[in-house]
């Protein structure tokens, strides 16, 4: 298991907010526990330099995200220096009457809001089949293989770690991440964070039909959706996280 995650209610000690984060660790488990006892933290603490106001303007938004996965990717450099991590986490906070939501990823772990029962991503899978991504890592002078790998090594094109393949004059493998709000509404009611091995074989909607129609708790929705990715023949890491608003 590679995989790690992280829940946490009342984050920085408010009542109305929270943080979630899934990691998926590959070459090792080492960067997806260095990523949940680190992210988090430099999130909070970055947060106390943070408006509502500026929270709420999207380029600001992305701005503290990227600093935020970056101080961590940077720390990491000495102590996992080859293993990497697939990042999605979502902040929860409220704001004067309005619930947000702000989510953030780097690889192909994915964030879906079940809205309206419709399903409604909010991430981006950073792989080679983006044509953007392709293009960035053929401009830094690597090369993508028959299997779609960076390099004939990972099968992402952003991750926390992977220092291998960073640095000056080759980048190929990326910390920035992809860095997006919504409001929450009525018709909104779950959130799914979950890592490749669940979207690699479960759609989108699929996965919003099913945790809406499991009796029970968060919980129990998200062994449901890992009985299902099984059933339907993942062999990857699973890792699941439900939230209902």
């Amino acid at each position: 298991m590679e995989d790690e995650h992280i829940l946490v209610d009342q984050f920085g000690g408010l009542d109305h907010q929270a943080f979630f984060g899934v990691y998926d660790g590959h070459g090792g488990q080492t960067a997806a526990t260095f990523t949940k006892n680190r992210l988090n933290s430099i999130f909070e603490d970055e947060l106390k330099k943070t408006t509502d106001e500026s929270l709420l303007d999207q380029k600001s938004f992305q701005a503290l995200c990227s600093k935020c996965y970056k101080q961590t990717d940077d720390e990491m450099k000495i102590s996992v220096p080859a293993a990497g991590a697939c990042v999605v986490t979502a902040f929860l906070r409220k704001i004067g009457d309005t619930r947000y939501l702000f989510v953030a990823n780097a690889g192909d772990s994915r964030v879906v809001l079940s809205r309206a029962g419709q399903a409604a991503r909010l991430t981006i899978d950073h792989k080679t089949s983006l044509e953007s991504e392709k293009q960035r890592i053929l401009d830094a002078k690597g090369f993508i293989d028959n299997s779609g790998r960076v390099n004939g090594l990972v099968a992402i094109t952003r991750a926390l770690g992977d220092h291998h393949m960073k640095g000056p004059g080759k980048d190929f493998i990326i910390s920035e991440p992809h860095a997006e709000m919504t409001a929450l509404s009525a018709e909104d009611d779950y959130m799914i964070l979950a890592c490749d091995g669940v979207w690699d074989v479960v759609e989108d909607q699929a996965a919003v039909d099913l945790i809406r129609s499991t009796e029970g708790t968060c919980a129990a929705k998200a062994k449901a959706l890992v009985s299902k990715a099984m059933a339907d023949g993942s062999t990857d890491n699973l890792s699941v996280i439900v939230v209902q608003f």
